[in-house]
Formats: C-alpha cells, structure tokens, sequence
C-alpha cells in the first residue's frame, strides 16, 4: 500500500469514527441519564449517576403497562407486516407486468402517495378508517398501515421483479400453473431479499409509531402501543424523565436486537433488483 493510500484510509476511518461516535453518544446519554433521580438528570446529563437507579426501570414498567402494551405493539406489526408481505408485494409484480392503461396510472398514485406527508392526509385518513368501523382497535390501526406502508412496499418490489427473467413466468404458466401459482411458486421465492428487507423497515416504522396509533386508538387505554404508553410520564407541569428514559430504552431493545441481526439482509435487499438478470 502506498503512502497516499494509507493517508486516505487512515482519513476515512477517522471520518467513520467521528461520525460513529455522533450517531451512538444520543443513545449513550438516554441510557445513561436512565438510572439518575430528577435532581441528577436536571444538574447535569453528562454526568455518571451517583446511585444506579434500578428502580426506574421497575416503576417504568409498572406505570406504562409495558408488557400488554408490547403486547399490543407486537400485535399491530405482525398483522401490518402481513397484509404488506401478501397484498403489496402481489400489487407491486401485477404493476410491473402489466403497466399498460389504468394500471399505469395507478402506479403513478402509488409513487405520488410516497411523496405526500401523513400530517397533510391525516384527517380524511382517520375519517375513512372510521367509516369502516376501523378506529379504537388494534386490529383497525394494523390494517390502517397497510394503506399507509404499500406505496414503499409496491415500489421496491416493482424495482426487483424487473430483475426477474420473464421467461421462468411464461414456462410455468406452460406448464399449466396459475397466474396466482406463477406468483407464488416463481416470483415470491425470487422476491425474499426484498421481502425481508420492507418488513425490517416496515417493522422499524410501525414499532416507533407514534401519531397513527394515537389517532386511532384514541383514549382506549388497553389497546395502547409502547409509544403511546410513554406518555403516562408527560403531564401538564412536566416529564419525568426518571421514568421515561427508562421508557424510551426498554422501547429500543427489540429494534436494536432486529437491526444487529438482519442488517445484512436489508443491505442485501436493496441492491437485490439493481441489476437486471
């Protein structure tokens, strides 16, 4: 290795670093500042606790009903995930293999919703999921995500099935399969990078959640996600940010342990349809 390649390696690991170093030191001060009394956190939020407040993480759990509303959170994403993996991914292929007349179009209504802001549809949104007698459910918000989630889902396996030769369809379809057989059989299997890698994002997207499900779910307190639970420690005078830090970190430790795990595969899934086979 020449010099110059050391020096711009060297270079680009010190930019990796800082960079590291500011993406992790929010996460370091939540944990941290987790286990101090209100005084400590109000003093100074740099500083190590003088007692490690286990206790915190108790009354966190206590206040916020975190297990039923992990419960509850769980719930929601399956079922969203669901609806995303079976509908949006068969819309995403029928839209690619046949873009001709309306069908062009309403791809274009799909690419166009992407760019549209949820706080901008908000209102009509709520008022049709509660025309369907959708609102104040975990299952209603759940399926409220399949509308609010297909237009990602539709353009990035649009993007993957082009990778997909036409002809293993065709011979399928010769071999007496059904358009819905051709599906599942030849196309899905092609279709797990990109499957897996929506459902990640997807998973990440409906855990942190906060303003659909609050708007669904209204004042229907047993149906609560853990986002919505955390406001049990935001009152009118104040937060108590001895018990919602703890809050805040127990919410993490799911998606965390997700992403360490399947980053690969998202990385792998994004790049699965940038070069046509």
């Amino acid at each position: 290795m020449s010099r110059k390649e050391k020096r711009t390696t060297v270079i680009c690991t010190v930019i990796i670093v800082v960079m590291a170093v500011i993406m992790i030191f929010p996460f370091f001060l939540v944990i941290l500042n987790s286990f101090k009394s209100m005084n400590e956190i109000g003093i100074n939020v740099m500083a190590i606790p003088k007692e490690w407040r286990i206790g915190n993480y108790l009354n966190a759990l206590k206040r916020m009903n975190f297990f039923k509303s992990l419960q509850n959170t769980v719930i929601v994403t399956l079922i969203g995930n669901a609806g995303l993996i079976l509908c949006a991914s068969m819309t995403g292929y029928w839209l690619c293999r046949n873009r001709k007349g309306i069908n062009g179009v309403i791809y274009f209504m799909f690419l166009s919703a992407m760019a549209i802001p949820f706080q901008a549809t908000m209102i009509p949104f709520v008022k049709v999921m509660n025309i369907f007698g959708l609102n104040g459910s975990l299952s209603g918000t759940a399926i409220a995500y399949w509308g609010m989630c297909c237009p990602t889902v539709i353009f990035l396996t649009e993007g993957t099935v082009k990778s997909i030769p036409i002809e293993m369809e065709e011979a399928a379809s010769i071999d007496g399969c059904s358009k819905t057989g051709v599906y599942f059989r030849v196309v899905f299997p092609n279709l797990k990078n990109i499957v897996v890698t929506f459902t990640i994002m997807n998973v990440f997207y409906i855990w942190n959640d906060y303003l659909l499900p609050f708007l669904m779910l209204g004042v229907n307190k047993k149906s609560y996600t853990i986002q919505i639970a955390l406001k049990v420690f935001s009152g009118e005078y104040g937060v108590r940010w001895d018990y919602m830090l703890p809050g805040v970190v127990l919410a993490m430790i799911i998606p965390v342990i997700i992403f360490i795990f399947c980053q690969r595969m998202i990385i792998e899934g994004m790049v699965s349809g940038s070069v046509k086979g």
